[in-house]
C-alpha cells in the first residue's frame, strides 16, 4: 500500500530570471583575480586560475563560483587577511591539469593546491578527509579549481580566527 503524502507547495521557478548576460556581468573577473591573491602569490598564477573559474562551463556555475570565492574573500579581508607571498603548507592536495594524451608535460597541475587542514577541521579518520579532497579537485577544471580556491580560503579564514581566539590555557 502506497504511503501518503502531502503535496508538496509550489516554490517560485527561479530558473532563467536573469539573462546569461547578466550573469557574465555581474561577475567581475578583476574581483575573482583579487580574491586568488589570497590564497596565490603569483598575480599570473592568480589571472590564469580566474579565467578557469569564470571563463568555463555554464554561465550559473561561473556566476556561483564567483560569487562563492568572493564572498569568502570579503570574510576573509575583513579579518584582517591580506594578499601577498605564502608559503605553501605541506599538507595540500593538487589540482591536477587533465591534458589530451600525448600532450602530458611535466607541469602537470594548476598553480593552486587545495590546503587539508579545514577538511581535518571537520572529518575523522583521514581516509575521509582524503575522499572528500578527491571529491573537491576531481570534475571539470572550472569545478575543481573553485573547490580548491575556496577551501583555501576557507582555511585563512580559520588561521585568523584562530589566531584571535583567546589562548585555552590562559584564564579568561
Amino acid at each position: 500500500m502506497p504511503i501518503h503524502r502531502p503535496p508538496l507547495p509550489k516554490l517560485k521557478d527561479h530558473r532563467h530570471r536573469h539573462s546569461l548576460s547578466s550573469l557574465a556581468e555581474a561577475a567581475d573577473p578583476q574581483a575573482l583575480v583579487d580574491a586568488l591573491l589570497l590564497v596565490l602569490a603569483d598575480r599570473r598564477d592568480a589571472e590564469f586560475v580566474a579565467r578557469c573559474i569564470v571563463g568555463e562551463g555554464p554561465a550559473h556555475h561561473r556566476a556561483a563560483s564567483w560569487a562563492l570565492l568572493v564572498v569568502a574573500a570579503e570574510i576573509a579581508e575583513r579579518l584582517g587577511c591580506k594578499p601577498g607571498p605564502k608559503t605553501q603548507a605541506p599538507d595540500t592536495v593538487s589540482v591536477a591539469l587533465r591534458l589530451p594524451p600525448g600532450a602530458a608535460r611535466d607541469d602537470d597541475t594548476f598553480p593552486l593546491a587545495m590546503p587539508l587542514a579545514p577538511l581535518r577541521a571537520i572529518v575523522e579518520p583521514s581516509r575521509h578527509v582524503e575522499a572528500l579532497a578527491d571529491a573537491l579537485v576531481d570534475g571539470p577544471a572550472h569545478h575543481a579549481l573553485a573547490n580548491a580556491a575556496l577551501v583555501a580560503l576557507f582555511a585563512r579564514i580559520l588561521e585568523k580566527l584562530d589566531a584571535r581566539l583567546p589562548n585555552e590555557a590562559e584564564p579568561p
